[in-house]
């Protein structure tokens, strides 16, 4: 990782900048392989935004997700040509990617940035974890946890340097880590693009091309290469009318639908409703049924107007079920990106309450590498003092942090900037559902998510207004990871 990270800061005084002054369509564009297998991992989304329309308008959350090739990737170059194409789609973008943090660290970080987020697609790329099986509890746990399609994409061509035998050392490190990223986005049947021979194709066929024409330094893509990657993955936007929205993980409760009224999953309704086609709830009527999955939205028609409703789960209200929180990401190191923690725990068996957390840092000894902190939150104040020597929980024994979790000294050395006595550190702890939400538009509404993935139940209740909904849509992400055979090379 040190060696990436001085690659990304080398000088770029000595890299071609002619190539700049063009843009892609200036050169001659590579054919690619298998273009006909392309889109059919993301069928969803293709479906949603083909099928989007004036009167029926599709809304599309797409997250940006990874490392600094993410980060640098300007994420407009692929969103304004979706727009182009599907003018009628709400595009709701995420783009949180850390530069610097390969899989190991970033498998750790992802609890605070990912898997609540709970998007519709994932653009995504990141160094290492292959051997580690960090890169396969990324894919795994997005699998596990949500029933977002991915795309992935594996890693480009780099510049080592002048020495022939460093960068013949680096492609093939290269080659074998997008081999594995190649055959765990088959395994968990993510879209794959190959960016690594487009690239390669790019720099033979344009004869004024070379390595560093795409780059701004060792690694990371120029204004052109960002243009060549953005062009490689929208490529695989691509529809296919024979893989329509047909998902097992994500199914629609229909209101004409007779498999709905009857056995576990049976609509049960209290006071004044009307079921036709559509569902209409007066006030202080209420809808509950059983589902199988972790995540609710509702899709109200459009002629709904305003209400509020309050929603319990498993008869409780959210704001009571410890699942159904989350910490946000830490706040940066001094002067540097990183989040000074990969990670914060909750505790399981405590409920949590919604604050923001202040962890201060003192006694900071840079000969042996430690620190305290004090820990307080904004409406329970002191929750307990630690170090980075031994791993800390809190007094209230809700917050946890393992030692090794803090990135501090790591910052330091490659910013160079030494983090100040009594430096803050704040994070806040968040709710995943809302016991009351006002309701108004045709636009789908996330009730509930982050729920343990089983049977589960639901009470819709309006407490104002009227209600009147088109569908109710439940996901339920995978229980069973497929396993065809590979196995990262830190497995035995």
């Amino acid at each position: 990782m040190k060696q990436l990270l001085l690659l990304g800061i080398l000088s770029i005084l000595s890299f071609n900048f002619k190539a700049q002054d063009k843009t892609l369509k200036a050169y001659k564009i590579p054919e690619f392989e298998n273009k006909e297998y392309f889109g059919t991992k993301i069928p969803r989304t293709m479906s949603l935004l083909e099928n989007s329309t004036k009167h029926i308008p599709r809304d599309l959350k797409i997250q940006f997700y990874g490392q600094s090739i993410v980060g640098g990737l300007d994420q407009n170059l692929i969103i304004n040509k979706l727009k182009e194409r599907y003018p009628t789609v709400t595009f709701n973008v995420v783009k949180n990617p850390i530069g610097g943090f390969t899989a190991p660290s970033l498998s750790r970080v992802a609890i605070h940035d990912l898997y609540h987020e709970y998007a519709d697609l994932i653009i995504f790329h990141v160094y290492g974890g292959d051997k580690s099986g960090d890169l396969e509890e990324i894919f795994r746990n997005i699998k596990s946890r949500t029933t977002a399609e991915v795309i992935v994409f594996n890693h480009h061509i780099v510049y080592a340097g002048e020495n022939e035998n460093t960068q013949q050392k680096r492609n093939l490190s290269d080659f074998y880590g997008s081999k594995s990223i190649e055959l765990l986005a088959n395994k968990y049947d993510f879209e794959f693009v190959d960016i690594r021979k487009p690239w390669k194709d790019f720099i033979s066929i344009n004869p004024e091309i070379n390595i560093k024409s795409l780059l701004r330094d060792g690694v990371h893509p120029n204004k052109l290469g960002n243009e060549l990657l953005a062009y490689c993955i929208l490529q695989h936007f691509k529809y296919n009318p024979y893989l329509q929205f047909i998902n097992s993980n994500i199914y629609d409760i229909q209101f004409n639908d007779i498999t709905y009224q009857q056995s576990q999953y049976e609509l049960k309704f209290k006071g004044d409703y009307d079921l036709s086609d559509n569902l209409k709830l007066g006030k202080d009527s209420e809808l509950s049924f059983n589902f199988v999955g972790n995540r609710v939205d509702i899709i109200p028609t459009s002629e709904n107007k305003n209400s509020e409703i309050e929603i319990l789960v498993n008869s409780l209200k959210p704001s009571e079920i410890s699942s159904l929180f989350y910490i946000t990401r830490p706040s940066s190191n001094f002067e540097m990106w990183w989040p000074a923690m990969k990670r914060v725990s909750l505790s399981e068996k405590i409920l949590p309450i919604i604050q923001k957390y202040t962890l201060e840092i003192f006694n900071i000894n840079r000969e042996s590498k430690t620190f305290s902190f004090k820990l307080f939150g904004k409406k329970t104040g002191f929750d307990g003092e630690g170090n980075n020597i031994e791993d800390f929980i809190s007094n209230s024994k809700l917050i946890s942090i393992r030692k090794d979790d803090f990135t501090i000294f790591q910052s330091e050395s490659i910013s160079k900037k030494e983090t100040p006595e009594n430096f803050k550190v704040t994070f806040e702890i968040k709710q995943l559902a809302k016991d009351y939400n006002n309701i108004s538009g045709s636009n789908r509404i996330t009730l509930l998510k982050g729920i343990e993935n089983g049977l589960n139940n639901i009470t819709i209740k309006v407490k104002s207004g009227e209600l009147k909904l088109d569908k109710i849509r439940i996901y339920k992400p995978e229980k069973t990871i497929p396993n065809n055979g590979y196995k990262h090379l830190g497995h035995k």
